[in-house]
């Protein structure tokens, strides 16, 4: 097979046994696409894989085949034609657009447009998912830009914002309806947005790390690390340094500080393991979920990825029907029509076709 220069300029510098696969970019859409470009195949695309290995099934086992050449190109024509024909509004997939389960224990549920489930580790919840703890659950949630919250039990807390730009600048913000919640924010600038808010306070992040807690009547902020400025209704906003503490009752008029060294020392377990946690969390992970787009149907999905339904087990028993859409770090990120979910490689027992499945 010729080999590809590392630029090229016109599409009759390919080599023939390339100049087949042309013809895949005749074929008739309604969108309006632009003219062939030889410079197409030189860009990143949409949807990549990591070319170390694919995920398939033999004698009933999880193997890997390294990926052709050729292969490859149809996936990025096919990703580059997906992308301009269904992105008519310009709006493209980010990293920061969804966040990642890195840790959980005990009963967490999530419910959104798309119904209500029960939250394991390594599923991704998006903007409007609201995320429920039992007596005994907890989870943290890592977020691309170096950020994470912990949702304490018995809370119920709602991702109201949750996007990234071009220029890296992120906007988290979270409606704590009831419970407790710890947030870690590693990074902060002027132009990003990281705040908390309860039917009864603001609190917005100017520095690295905060506890607040409510009832729905009573909000209560403690102060780790760095600086928050805490508002409530017609009250002055306040700013709390660290070690300090505000208690906010419904209707409060006006906001007084203390410092409350014993209540910030309680926190500092929790924020070492969060940062252990968060250190867990690959950024390519949030780079190739950012590349993920969400289906709404098996045929849409399996037109994405030009390859059939798959039926992907664990071996704790769990089983996604969808397509494994990439391969980072040892972790498969699986997407399907309820959403998007991270594996470890190993944890998985068996990968079967659907089209095998539904023969047996």
């Amino acid at each position: 097979m010729g080999k590809i220069p590392d630029k090229i300029e016109n599409e009759a510098d390919y080599p023939e046994e390339f100049k087949r696969y042309f013809d895949l970019l005749s074929v008739k859409t309604d969108a309006n696409l632009p003219d062939f470009s030889a410079d197409w195949l030189n860009r990143k695309p949409v949807y990549s894989v990591d070319p170390s290995s694919v995920i398939g099934r033999r004698s009933g086992k999880i193997w890997t085949a390294g990926l052709s050449i050729a292969a490859t190109i149809l996936l990025s024509i096919s990703g580059i034609l997906y992308y301009l024909s269904s992105n008519k509004s310009g709006e493209s997939p980010t990293a920061g657009n969804r966040a990642i389960a890195v840790s959980l224990s005990g009963e967490v549920t999530v419910r959104s447009d798309r119904g209500e489930k029960k939250l394991f580790a390594g599923d991704m919840v998006l903007t409007g998912d609201l995320i429920e703890t039992n007596a005994d659950g907890k989870v943290d949630l890592a977020f691309s830009d170096g950020a994470m919250v912990r949702i304490n039990p018995g809370s119920r807390l709602k991702i109201e914002e949750l996007k990234s730009d071009d220029k890296s600048n992120f906007t988290v913000s979270l409606y704590l309806q009831k419970g407790e919640s710890t947030s870690l924010v590693r990074r902060i600038t002027a132009r990003d947005s990281y705040r908390v808010v309860t039917p009864t306070a603001i609190a917005g992040v100017r520095g690295t790390s905060f506890s607040i807690e409510t009832d729905g009547q009573n909000t209560r902020i403690v102060l780790m690390e760095g600086r928050v400025e805490a508002s409530a209704g017609s009250a002055q906003s306040v700013i709390l340094e660290e070690k300090d503490t505000v208690s906010i009752p419904a209707g409060a008029s006006s906001l007084e500080v203390t410092r409350d060294e014993a209540a910030a020392a309680e926190k500092t377990a929790d924020l070492q393991e969060m940062n252990t946690n968060l250190n867990g969390v690959s950024s390519r992970i949030f780079e190739a979920a950012g590349e993920i787009r969400q289906v709404h149907s098996e045929k849409e999905l399996s037109e994405i990825y030009h390859k059939e339904i798959e039926i992907i087990i664990l071996k704790n028993g769990r089983i996604f029907r969808g397509v494994v859409a990439s391969q980072v770090d040892g972790q498969l990120l699986i997407l399907t029509v309820d959403g998007t979910y991270m594996v470890s490689s190993s944890d998985v027992a068996e990968v079967v076709l659907n089209s095998e499945e539904t023969a047996q």
